[in-house]
């Protein structure tokens, strides 16, 4: 046998500097990086939401033979009348009548009937191009009783509550709802305003 020991094998001091020196320069470059990619989520998210709610409600006009509107609501119960959709949106059906399409959510009218509600999003800013109530009609179409070939809601991150921002690391999306009731979704152009 030989009486030598084994010597023990670890880590030295300089060795674990230059490895936390290492994990600190990955992790001011990851950082950043991940934050953006989280806000280009949320507004991919928000976007993608509102599409489908916009989609929901066009197909249960049709289905259901009356208008289905679709308005800015702070408390999930009733429009507040705002071009400001980072609140929170509902979706509700009324009946058609000589009473217009751009009627306000009311709870206690026979035929009004609450779909779904959303609640606010966090971290996005959502502006509509008015505090108008949108509508769509028993074929789908987008009814207002105001003129305007389309309607826009502009999308953007607004990171810690500050202004909401379209930079090219995280781009704001415009929704728009044609007059024939279609839906798109685009990237904003940089430089283009959020609200």
């Amino acid at each position: 046998m030989n009486g030598q020991g084994k010597r023990a094998r670890g880590v030295t001091l300089l060795e674990l500097m230059v490895t936390l020196a290492v994990l600190a320069v990955l992790a001011m470059i990851a950082v950043p990086n991940l934050s953006d990619v989280m806000r280009r989520h949320r507004v991919g998210s928000v976007t993608g939401q509102l599409r489908a709610d916009l989609a929901y409600a066009r197909a249960e006009a049709v289905t259901r033979g009356s208008f289905v509107s679709i308005c800015a609501s702070s408390t999930g119960e009733a429009c507040n009348g705002s071009a400001d959709y980072a609140t929170g949106w509902i979706v509700y059906s009324h009946p058609a009548g000589a009473a217009g399409a751009d009627q306000a959510y009311d709870a206690g009218k026979d035929g009004f009937a609450l779909l779904r509600a959303m609640d606010a999003p966090t971290g996005i800013a959502i502006q509509a191009t008015d505090g108008d109530v949108i509508s769509y009609g028993q074929q789908g179409q987008l009814k207002r009783n105001l003129p305007g070939d389309t309607y826009d809601f502009r999308i953007c991150s607004r990171p810690s509550g500050g202004q909401p921002e379209n930079t090219t690391s995280v781009p704001g999306s415009v929704v728009r709802i044609t007059g024939a009731g279609m839906v798109m979704s685009q990237a904003m152009a940089l430089g283009d305003a959020c609200l």
